[in-house]
């Protein structure tokens, strides 16, 4: 059995044409392994596996948690992670978020990047800002949040949407992930471009999922893509 983790375009080593059955995670993977030639019969559409913690967060707890974190339970809060290796450019987008003063508060995940998280301790911040190496309680620190900026790591995507937070995605490896570029405003999702990663000299894809398409100010209400709908690009 293969279950394929890439929500929209993947490696072709995903479609062994040969598996007993073969698990897509959205319609587009699933029509993706069929022009593959993977037998439809052994093709199953059935989503992307994601733990049961991750969850929209009960009333009342958000402010809870933001207490048991130390944040302020009332500023708009912003989660920044780079997946357990703290990857991404996430120091330049610290850098852009956290520099002047803003009306939200940051959560940044270094995961195991020890370097990234000393030199993150060094900026001089503006804005409120908690800085954390590898945690084991991820699902409690989205459900405490307002907005995730994330790589497009397909089980990150999973675990916001399942959370009910929206999406900023600030990059993708080719051939996995988020495979489109562009810029497609409407509907439930917004597609821009932006430059996440100043003096790198590339133009970075940015994908919002949910209603807005910038920052907003603290208590306006944001509503992400529901937890079980399909994620295309």
């Amino acid at each position: 059995m293969t279950v394929i983790t890439d929500l929209v375009d993947f490696h072709r080593g995903w479609t062994f044409s040969q598996a007993d059955l073969v698990v897509a995670p959205t319609e587009r993977a699933r029509k993706v392994a069929l022009r593959r030639r993977v037998p439809a019969d052994r093709v199953k559409l059935l989503g992307l596996p994601v733990d049961l913690r991750f969850r929209p967060p009960a009333p009342g707890e958000k402010q809870a948690l933001r207490r048991r974190f130390g944040l302020d339970e009332h500023r708009f809060t912003i989660l920044v992670m780079g997946g357990a290796a703290g990857v991404g450019h996430l120091a330049a987008q610290v850098r852009m978020l956290a520099s002047e003063r803003q009306p939200w508060q940051l959560v940044v995940v270094c995961g195991r990047n020890e370097k990234l998280r000393r030199r993150l301790y060094e900026i001089e911040a503006m804005t409120p800002m908690l800085v954390l190496g590898f945690v084991d309680y991820m699902p409690e620190l989205m459900r405490a949040c307002d907005l995730v900026v994330t790589k497009a790591g397909p089980g990150a995507i999973a675990e916001a949407l399942a959370t009910g937070v929206p999406l900023v995605i600030t990059g993708f490896l080719p051939g996995g992930g988020l495979a489109r570029r562009g810029a497609r405003p409407g509907g439930r999702r917004t597609y821009v471009e932006g430059d996440v990663a100043p003096g790198r000299g590339a133009r970075t894809p940015v994908c919002v999922f949910g209603h807005c398409a910038r920052l907003p100010a603290p208590g306006c209400a944001l509503q992400g893509v529901g937890a079980g709908e399909p994620v295309s690009a």
